[in-house]
């Protein structure tokens, strides 16, 4: 399994920004340490090496040979135990293979076949990735049937399909009908209640066994049972059909700029009083990835007071080290209550104290206050 990120990771990305406020969170990501460094020189010097003695191989040959590695052939109608080009990206919890003979674990680098049923505990999450650019990622108590490179069948369970390629078609089925894909992204859940498609980008065709066809775009949904469909009020916000990816996005180190996306993503869903409670509960579950994407939200939607406010307060709460640059731009906020967490916060991260009451805080002039934040920025920098 790849090695999950450290806190150590981020915190030595952000260390030449401490003080300041960030501004381009793509650039911090970037700056994380790759799980396996390599030189660059050492890896030239072989490839050069490589080549010439392939080459010199080659003229000593009287007669072609055959290539060292060539792609899998795709069968329009594969047999049944053909290889299928597909790679398991990232796992969590209990994730395994159906076979005649019984259940066999599935791990990282792991070979899958056709017709193969992949499968996911209740706290298993499966993010596979097949050629054209094809994701699939199955939350827990999921049961998928890989059909071939351009189709699949969905038992139960729920799933994440993306393709980000505008070359062919792929086709999910599930027990009420059929989805087609040329190029979006989709969440599919299905159950003894029937099936249940969100479309969260570009446009797809969803055709019933009792020959109904729609037509979905971003942010459509439908609801089937029984052949039978009904259009569901349009989604506002991605966030439960996403938010549960997270820790599989974050745990591969090529996909980490996507799960800040999807954890600033869940910033939406403080919005809504019935989903508050528990888009905070993941945001802080997910530590130093929520707090980013809590300061970036923070500091980027002034138009929105009361969200505003509910990202400085929880951020205020689960901060660390890595938080620093959103909160000192915040202890310089139009809210009062907004200033009182941050310089809290920092208190509690630095321990160095402001040198003034949380009084000052809240009723001191913006002059005043701004006096006092450059010399505290001093102090907390050993200036």
């Amino acid at each position: 399994m790849t090695a999950e990120p450290r806190d150590d990771d981020l915190r030595d990305a952000l260390a030449p920004l401490r003080g300041d406020p960030v501004d381009d969170w793509a650039r911090v990501l970037a700056a994380l340490p790759s799980p396996r460094p390599r030189p660059l020189l050492p890896l030239l010097a072989t490839a050069v090496a490589a080549g010439l003695a392939i080459g010199w191989v080659a003229a000593l040959l009287t007669r072609p040979s055959a290539p060292v590695h060539q792609e899998p052939i795709v069968r329009k109608e594969p047999d049944s135990g053909a290889v299928l080009p597909v790679r398991v990206v990232a796992r969590a919890g209990d994730t395994f293979v159906e076979t005649s003979s019984g259940a066999r674990k599935l791990g990282i680098g792991d070979a899958l076949s056709f017709e193969e049923i992949v499968a996911t505990g209740s706290d298993g999450l499966l993010f596979l990735a097949l050629p054209g650019e094809i994701e699939l990622r199955l939350n827990g108590g999921t049961r998928l049937t890989l059909e071939g490179p351009t189709s699949a069948t969905l038992g139960k369970g729920q799933l994440f399909l993306g393709k980000r390629s505008a070359d062919g078609t792929y086709v999910l089925v599930t027990h009420e009908g059929e989805l087609r894909i040329e190029r979006g992204d989709a969440a599919v859940f299905s159950g003894e209640g029937g099936t249940e498609i969100a479309a969260l980008d570009g446009r797809m065709r969803f055709a019933t066994f009792a020959g109904e066809d729609r037509i979905l775009g971003a942010r459509d949904r439908v609801a089937i049972k029984d052949g039978v469909s009904v259009a569901e009020p349009a989604s506002t916000s991605r966030w439960k059909y996403v938010g549960w990816q997270v820790h599989e996005l974050w745990a591969s180190y090529e996909r980490r700029e996507e799960a800040f996306g999807y954890a600033y993503e869940l910033i939406r869903g403080l919005e809504d009083p019935s989903t508050a409670v528990e888009v905070e509960r993941e945001l802080r579950h997910i530590g130093a990835l929520g707090a980013m994407a809590l300061g970036m939200a923070a500091t980027e939607l002034p138009d929105q007071p009361a969200l505003v406010r509910r990202c400085w307060s929880v951020l205020a709460d689960i901060a660390d080290s890595l938080s620093l640059p959103y909160l000192h731009r915040g202890i310089l906020h139009s809210d009062p209550e907004v200033r009182v967490a941050c310089v809290r916060a920092i208190e509690r991260i630095t321990a160095i104290p402001s040198g003034r009451d949380l009084g000052f805080w809240r009723d001191a002039s913006e002059a005043d206050r701004f006096d006092v934040v450059q010399g505290w920025r001093k102090r907390l920098r050993g200036d």
